[in-house]
């Protein structure tokens, strides 16, 4: 009759990442295995393991990835060899990380004198998740100067309701289009070779430029 001496070994084990981001309308089986699970056996590493999914009555076909939500699916590691075993909850985090897109009407937009820019006159801002009224549009004019003519840079900036956000430079030049108008102040009569003096007769304003009448001809 003889006896072997053995020693119980300390065996745990340690799930590092629990929780998976799965971009919206991806493939699930891509991200199944996006976990980490480390053996320790008297502290140090062992891979003497398995890992079995959908325990405890949970399934994939709960994970909707065309659905942005979080999802719960077990997980089972098992060491047969060190009489080890855990069981978690791994979450599957269904999430948008797609920008929004802006399409300008042009790179170069004119505003007439008198006006200012109005972004949903010239831009579409579309989402593959967000409504346009869910999607926060910012419009950068600060640096353009709408009472004088020119061109200047501006911003604008598209944000979803999941933080996406997407910016576009473009550019607003300010025109001055409309015609300037003439008044006749008083009746055209005039004595034989008598100078004449226009700005006694005729008025000429103009939105921009104000009192233009030293320009007539």
């Amino acid at each position: 009759v003889f006896t072997v001496k053995t020693n119980a070994s300390n065996a745990y084990f340690v799930w590092e990442k629990k929780d998976i981001n799965v971009p919206i309308y991806s493939d699930l089986e891509e991200y199944k295995d996006d976990y980490i699970v480390k053996l320790y056996v008297d502290g140090k590493e062992s891979f003497d393991f398995t890992v079995e999914k959908e325990v405890n009555c949970s399934s994939y076909s709960t994970v909707l990835t065309n659905k942005i939500g979080n999802y719960t699916v077990y997980y089972k590691a098992i060491s047969k060899t060190h009489y080890a075993y855990s069981e978690v909850p791994i979450v599957f985090h269904v999430i948008d990380e797609t920008k929004p897109v802006i399409k300008l009407a042009s790179k170069t937009i004119e505003v007439e004198y008198g006006y200012k820019l109005e972004h949903i006159k010239y831009f579409t801002v579309t989402d593959d998740t967000c409504k346009i009224d869910e999607i926060e549009i910012i419009l950068d004019d600060s640096n353009v100067v709408y009472n004088v003519t020119g061109t200047y840079p501006a911003t604008l900036t598209a944000i979803d309701l999941y933080g996406n956000d997407i910016s576009e430079d473009f550019f607003v030049k300010i025109v001055d289009r409309k015609p300037p108008s003439i008044f006749v102040l008083k009746p055209l009569e005039f004595a034989y070779k008598e100078e004449i003096i226009l700005s006694d007769y005729f008025l000429c304003k103009d939105d921009y430029d104000k009192d233009i009448t030293h320009r007539l001809d």
